[in-house]
């Protein structure tokens, strides 16, 4: 979820005195007065704007918000104004440890308002957008075997790219642009549920979709994604020479390596396997596929018939193999992908969230360790293939 503007914080913050406000209204209507509740409400704004705003946007950019964190910040934001002005207090009349006690169980209360309605606010804001996405989505079956057809993808006519949008495609990459200086990722995170949406109604067929193919397709897909991402930003760069080392194999046909390439795909923090594994271990996987034994495995039979052949666990399968989903799918994806992501770089981070939805949609159906396997052993050889003379 993105990081809240100043304007959704202060909404949040301005719902959450009123919330815990209700004891000192209570006192307030008991005395006759208005004075507690709107010193409560007073001293409580200005704590948050001073210390909870500032605090929350601080555990947002390190993606480490969440109930408890919250609570603690509230507690402490709550706590010290009334520590630091009463410590050097005494006297009859001073109750400190009461005193601290009780602002700090009211900061509490109110951080955990807060983080309720922006949670809350920012789940209605992300699924609005996905429904924006969908809304533009037709709707076809197909096989297993995925061939996407002419028409399934807006911005398509006749298998080539055309420039016409739809009026909800145009909305909702609006709504993203608007967003994107405070969540840079946001065109990649919707992008990613749009080619999922898009994938899984193209492969849907009488039975449903075979999880395995999806899998398999999306996997290959984001496994090239890593390759062409490389070399578009080596091309905007004006390098020559895009870090990727060539090899001719055995069969005649090029292959690409180099460490720019193992980036994006399994090395780097938002890589293609670092945001699938992070989806399979949410949804409870204990054993992740030894990911370097793929690797290898992918140098030591490029050329030979064995290459972009997955092995995959015995009892599952897919509709085809992972080329043929590339070559496919990839020219008719990629004017819908670019669409939503601002620079090359987001190509991978695209498909990478794509997957993390098809691990959550099929978790049921297949093991998450089986099914990231599934999406590496497709995605590690399809980073390596040059579509030209495969």
């Amino acid at each position: 979820m993105s990081t809240p503007s100043f304007f959704s914080f202060l909404q949040a913050l301005t719902f959450a005195n009123l919330v815990c406000a209700l004891p000192s209204a209570i006192v307030s209507l008991t005395n006759r007065s208005w004075m507690p509740l709107l010193t409560f409400l007073v001293l409580v704004q200005l704590h948050g704007l001073l210390l909870g705003i500032p605090a929350f946007r601080f555990l947002w950019s390190r993606d480490a918000v969440n109930a408890l964190s919250s609570v603690g910040v509230g507690a402490v934001a709550g706590a010290l104004p009334s520590a630091v002005l009463l410590a050097s207090a005494s006297g009859p009349g001073v109750r400190y440890f009461q005193t601290v006690s009780l602002a700090a169980l009211s900061g509490a209360a109110v951080a955990f308002a807060s983080w309720l309605w922006l949670t809350r606010a920012g789940r209605a804001e992300e699924e609005r957008l996905a429904r924006a996405g969908n809304a533009s989505s037709p709707r076809k079956a197909g096989s297993p075997r995925a061939r996407a057809v002419p028409g399934d993808i807006p911005g398509q006519a006749g298998g080539k790219p055309v420039a016409q949008r739809s009026p909800a495609m145009e909305s909702l990459l609006r709504a993203i642009e608007a967003k994107r200086p405070s969540d840079p990722l946001i065109g990649a995170r919707v992008g990613g549920k749009e080619i999922f949406e898009r994938l899984l109604s193209a492969m849907k067929d009488a039975r449903g979709v075979h999880v395995g193919s999806l899998l398999c397709a999306l996997g290959s897909l984001a496994g090239y994604a890593c390759q062409a991402s490389v070399r578009a930003q080596a091309l905007a760069s004006g390098v020559k020479q895009d870090a990727l080392l060539v090899a001719r194999g055995a069969d005649g046909k090029r292959y690409l390596f180099g460490d720019a390439l193992n980036q994006p795909l399994a090395e780097a923090k938002y890589s293609v396997w670092s945001l699938a594994a992070g989806a399979a271990k949410h949804n409870g996987c204990e054993r992740l596929p030894d990911i370097g034994e793929i690797f290898t495995h992918v140098a030591e039979t490029v050329g030979t018939a064995a290459f972009g052949v997955p092995r995959f666990p015995e009892g599952h399968n897919a509709g085809d193999l992972p080329i043929n989903y590339l070559k496919s799918m990839w020219p008719v994806l990629f004017p819908v992908v670019k669409l939503f992501c601002k620079e090359p770089r987001e190509w991978p981070l695209l498909f990478g969230f794509a997957l993390q939805e098809a691990l959550d949609a099929g978790k049921q159906a297949v093991a998450q360790d089986v099914a990231l396997r599934i999406v590496m052993e497709a995605a590690v050889p399809m980073s390596k293939v040059d579509l030209e003379t495969a």
